[in-house]
């Protein structure tokens, strides 16, 4: 399926992958762009692969109107996020 994805991808002269997130955790707002992108993520996960991070940049340029800010941080020590353990 990995590469009937890249075949699809291809496909739109306008996009370039350049970008692969780490979507372990991301903060958005819940507004018409990221709803938007949410659903392209899912058909594209769903439809191809279950490798979140491959397909989340092209969802994201098929959202118009989406702005993207990159945290460069270490998420676990800026006090939005913490890491819980579920093992005891």
């Amino acid at each position: 399926m990995h590469k009937e994805f890249l075949e699809f991808i291809k496909q739109d002269e306008d996009f370039i992958d350049e970008n692969l997130y780490a979507s372990t955790a991301f903060i958005y707002k819940n507004n018409n762009a990221s709803q938007i992108t949410m659903a392209n993520w899912w058909s594209l996960q769903s439809r191809y692969f279950t490798c979140d991070q491959i397909h989340l940049p092209y969802a994201m340029f098929l959202t118009l109107g989406l702005k993207v800010k990159k945290i460069l941080d270490n998420l676990f020590k800026i006090g939005y996020l913490s890491l819980v353990s579920h093992h005891r």
